[in-house]
Order: structure tokens, then C-alpha cells, then sequence
């Protein structure tokens, strides 16, 4: 007898999860929402051109003086249908005037107008720029001031996806003065490192409502994951300009794409 409740109870409960109505998408209306992008170091807001931050695992002093990114393909996801509704084909996403705590936390911030209201599960984009868009051509489709007008990197056939750059303190004296101390410039591009990133998290869209989203992008996890760290200090990691940087290259896009959250 107890056999058959037990199993009763769970064909209850296994009918009322797989009857459970998909979140409802209401077309007809509408309403404007935020997506605001948070850079962090380590849980504290990065600070542009003010502050020292601890490198991951060697513990150097390093700061950073241009933090920036596209992305491309940005969606809302409408959980149960695989559908999305578009918010961007392309957005470059820039913390170099964060200079202050106060800007930082403030973030960067992208509207948009006239999303259907009501429940969605995530949200979706792509790192870098998409292989369709991702070619020289691309350049003459859009007027001065959009983000495809530049950065497009000739010698290796992409645009700049990424650019991480500042101060490594070598010496570790802080002054970033000494003849070992060196600047980094880390650029990131190519079709083969492009990366989609689906952040499942719920989204509602309401009317009246603020509809803010923050996105916090952790440049720690830019530069390493659990296993490894970047090795900056090796000088043929310090700058990924040249060809022969291929690896390095491939291997910061591979972390971006577990750098992204939705707080």
C-alpha cells in the first residue's frame, strides 16, 4: 500500500513539473529596459587609471587603463520555445572612463525600447563579433561613430574583439617605475575564437517598471579560470599583436566566456 502512494505521489508531482505553462510573452505590449554592464575585479569594482589590483595566483601589483569589449547578437530568451527577442546586433561595451568607485558601480548602460513585456529565462550574445559581420567589408555599412567603423585588425582578417591593457609591477615596489616593470596590451579577434555566451538567469519585463538587468563581467576570470592563469609575465604574452600570438589569443577568449553573470 505504501508502494502505491509513494508512486501515486510522485506521478502527482512528475505531471505537475511537466504541465508547469511556459513563462507568458505578452507581444502586444510593451515597455523600455536597461541592460547595464558592471566590470568587477575579485567582487570590487574596477577602478580605471585609480587603483592596484592583486594579479590572480602571483599577487603583483597591476592596473588597468583600457577595459573594453563587442559584442554582438544581444537577445532575450523566452524560455520553453528556443525564440528570442533581439535587444542588439552590435554594442561596444567601454570602462575606460570609470575612474572612480562611483562610476564603476555606476557600470555601462545600453537601452532599449518597445520589448514585449513579461518572462524571459536568460539572456544571450556574442563575444567578439559574429562571422557574418566579421570581415573588412563590414566597415562601410555603418556611418562614422558606430562601433564597426574601427578596430578592425587587417593582419589577422577580424576586428579587435577585446583590448585589456594598464601597468604590471614587476618588482613590486608599486612605483610600475623599474626597468623589470612593464606595460600589457592584451587584444583579442579571430572567427575561431568567437564565443556565444547564454547567461540563464529570469529577466521579467514589466510595465511601469524599471527593467534594469546588470551583467557583471569579472576581469579575473578574464585572466584565468580555476586551473590556470594567463602568464603575463612570459614577454611574449605581455602585448598579442602579431600573428605568433595566436594561442594566447584563443586562450583569453576561452576564459571570457565564464567571466559573465547576472546579479
Amino acid at each position: 500500500m505504501k508502494k502505491i502512494l509513494f508512486s501515486t505521489l510522485a506521478l502527482v508531482v512528475l505531471l505537475m513539473v511537466s504541465c508547469k505553462p511556459d513563462p507568458i510573452i505578452e507581444e502586444d505590449k510593451t515597455a523600455n529596459i536597461e541592460v547595464n554592464f558592471v566590470a568587477e575585479y575579485q567582487d570590487s569594482p574596477l577602478v580605471v587609471f585609480g587603483e592596484d589590483y592583486s594579479y590572480p595566483e602571483l599577487g603583483n601589483a597591476f592596473n588597468v587603463k583600457k577595459f573594453q569589449f563587442l559584442i554582438t547578437d544581444l537577445v532575450l530568451l523566452k524560455d520553453g520555445t528556443g525564440d528570442a527577442t533581439e535587444l542588439a546586433e552590435v554594442e561596444l561595451i567601454e570602462f575606460t572612463d570609470k575612474t572612480t568607485e562611483d562610476l564603476a558601480v555606476k557600470g555601462t548602460a545600453r537601452s532599449y525600447e518597445s520589448i514585449p513585456v513579461g518572462e524571459y529565462s536568460g539572456i544571450r550574445f556574442g563575444f567578439g563579433v559574429n562571422n557574418e559581420l566579421n570581415r573588412a567589408e563590414t566597415q562601410e555599412n555603418y556611418t562614422a561613430g558606430e562601433p564597426l567603423t574601427k578596430d578592425f585588425w587587417a593582419g589577422w582578417n577580424s576586428y579587435i574583439f577585446s583590448k585589456i591593457e594598464g601597468d604590471f609591477d614587476m618588482n613590486g615596489d608599486g612605483l610600475y617605475d623599474d626597468a623589470s616593470d612593464f606595460s600589457y596590451s592584451l587584444h583579442t579577434g579571430t572567427n575561431e575564437g568567437y564565443n556565444v555566451i547564454t547567461i540563464n538567469a529570469p529577466i521579467t519585463v514589466a510595465v511601469d517598471s524599471d527593467n534594469v538587468t546588470k551583467i557583471v563581467v569579472d576581469l579575473g576570470k578574464m585572466l584565468g579560470n580555476d586551473s590556470e592563469v594567463y602568464d603575463i609575465v612570459d614577454i611574449d604574452n605581455r602585448t598579442t599583436h602579431s600573428l605568433d600570438n595566436v594561442g594566447e589569443v584563443l586562450q583569453l577568449l576561452d576564459y571570457a566566456k565564464s567571466a559573465f553573470s547576472i546579479r
